[in-house]
């Protein structure tokens, strides 16, 4: 039996403290674009695509309010300033968290698959920003390409067939419910990653809440 375990990036792989105030100050001229890609985003969350770029051409087409030229200067901005501005800040100021280099080396000395699944691009460039290019992950794949944003189920279940494993026998493991969430509902396992106690049970009590340290004692990180 073929088990895996998938990883969000953002917000899992390193810890984001104001991440989003940082993007900010990185390009606070475009301040504007960034709300509107928020907004446009959570708008087509779930929904199944067939290609990134359906994905991304419904993406630039909501941002530009449905004119050509606005949406090319979206499309413009979000592959050479954005997305850049997101791996020089995990590049200069975050690193990836404590253990985590053992954590999957134990994972794939036990015989798990290992994945990352992110829906922003340049997962791979974040990977390598944040100290882990040295790791071989099974697969290094992007939302928009495995059939649409979290939490659409095809996404998970496309991501479980690429890897050749049921969906009962891969685990997700992320920040957020409302996104990486969308794994139960694929027949996938969760885990969801919170920060502090306080946090514990806010998603309701079906919900799998574990601190990272509890994430590595799980995996029997210290046997």
């Amino acid at each position: 039996m073929r088990r895996a375990v998938i990883f969000d990036v953002d917000g899992t792989l390193y810890r984001p403290d104001h991440f989003a105030l940082r993007l900010i100050a990185s390009d606070p001229f475009h301040i504007c674009m960034l709300a509107r890609e928020r907004i446009c985003r959570k708008r087509l969350q779930g929904r199944e695509f067939a290609c990134s770029k359906d994905y991304y051409d419904n993406l630039f087409s909501l941002m530009g309010r449905g004119s050509s030229r606005r949406a090319e200067r979206c499309r413009k901005w979000f592959w050479e300033i954005y997305l850049p501005a997101q791996v020089r800040i995990i590049r200069e100021q975050f690193k990836a968290r404590p253990h985590l280099v053992e954590l999957i080396q134990k994972l794939r000395k036990d015989g798990w698959l290992v994945a990352v699944l992110s829906d922003y691009g340049l997962a791979a460039e974040k990977l390598k920003a944040c100290g882990l290019e040295n790791l071989h992950f099974d697969a290094v794949l992007e939302s928009p390409d495995a059939g649409g944003l979290k939490p659409c189920p095809r996404t998970f279940l496309n991501v479980c067939e690429h890897l050749g494993v049921e969906p009962q026998d891969a685990l997700m493991i992320g920040d957020k419910v409302s996104t990486d969430g969308g794994s139960i509902d694929a027949g996938l396992q969760f885990i969801h990653l919170i920060e502090k106690e306080s946090q514990r049970g806010c998603d309701g009590p079906a919900v799998n809440d574990m601190l990272w340290s509890e994430i590595l004692d799980f995996f029997h990180l210290w046997d």
